[in-house]
C-alpha cells in the first residue's frame, strides 16, 4: 500500500521543500518507488529541482510532479510505495483534504516563536479535523544553534502534547548551492552538512515506519 507523507505549514520559508526533497532522495536511496508531489504550483520549487537534478542525471532519480487538485493524485499512488507531499505555505482546504488522506504530518519549524505559532494552529486544525495525530509531528529545520532557545521551544510543545523529533536540520549556507543544482542536503560533499542532513532523514524514516507501524496494530 502506497504511504502518503505530507509537509506542511501556514506559513512559507519553513523548510517544507527542503525537508520534502531531501526524504524523496532518502527513500529512493532506499530502494523505495517514490513520487514527490509538488502541490505549491505557484512556486514550483520541487518542479524546478526536479529539472536541475534531471539535467545533471543524478541518482537515484527522483520523480517529481506538479498537482493544482488532491483528486489527481489518485491515479499515481498507484504506481508508487511512497509519496511525499510539498503543500501550499497555507493551511487552506487543499492541505485538509491532503492532511485527511495522509498516512504521516510532518510540520516543520525553526525555534522562533513565529514559526511555532503558526505550527500550533496547524496543529490545532488537524485535531478538529480529525487527522492523523499519532502521525504527525513537528521537523525543526533551518534552526540556529541556541540551546535555550531550543530547549524553550521544546518545553512549549511538551506542554501541547506535541512531538518533535530529536534531529535538527540546521541554517547553513552550504545548503543552498546544493538545492539550485538538483541535490539534496544528504548530497553534500562536506561531510558535517551531509551527516546533519543524514541524521534528520533516518529521524523522519523512522517516525514514518513506526506511524505505519502504530496504524496496523490499531487496524
Amino acid at each position: 500500500m502506497t504511504r502518503r507523507i505530507l509537509f506542511a505549514s501556514q506559513k512559507g520559508g519553513v523548510g517544507k521543500s527542503v525537508l520534502a526533497r531531501s526524504l524523496s532522495v532518502a527513500l529512493a536511496e532506499r530502494g523505495r518507488k517514490v513520487l514527490l508531489a509538488d502541490f505549491d504550483v505557484d512556486q514550483g520549487t520541487c518542479l524546478r529541482w526536479r529539472a536541475q537534478r534531471d539535467a545533471r542525471k543524478l541518482k537515484p532519480r527522483v520523480p517529481t510532479e506538479g498537482f493544482d487538485n488532491p483528486k489527481k493524485l489518485g491515479r499515481p499512488l498507484r504506481r508508487y510505495q511512497d509519496v511525499v507531499i510539498d503543500s501550499p505555505g497555507r493551511l487552506d482546504d487543499t492541505t485538509l483534504i491532503l492532511a485527511a488522506r495522509a498516512d504521516a504530518i510532518l510540520l516543520p519549524s525553526s525555534f522562533s516563536l513565529d514559526d511555532i505559532a503558526p505550527a500550533l494552529r496547524v496543529i490545532e486544525t488537524l485535531r478538529r479535523q480529525k487527522a492523523c495525530m499519532d502521525a504527525t509531528a513537528i521537523v525543526f529545520c533551518r534552526t540556529g544553534g541556541s540551546k535555550p532557545q531550543e530547549e524553550q521551544v521544546r518545553s512549549i510543545l511538551k506542554m501541547n502534547g506535541i512531538p518533535a523529533l530529536d534531529a535538527v536540520f540546521p541554517q547553513k549556507d552550504g545548503y543552498s548551492p546544493l538545492y539550485a543544482t538538483g541535490r539534496a542536503g544528504r548530497e553534500a560533499a562536506n561531510p558535517h552538512l551531509r551527516a546533519a542532513a543524514q541524521t534528520v532523514d533516518k529521524a523522519m524514516i523512522d517516525f514514518i515506519d513506526r506511524a505505519g507501524l502504530v496504524a496496523k496494530q490499531a487496524g
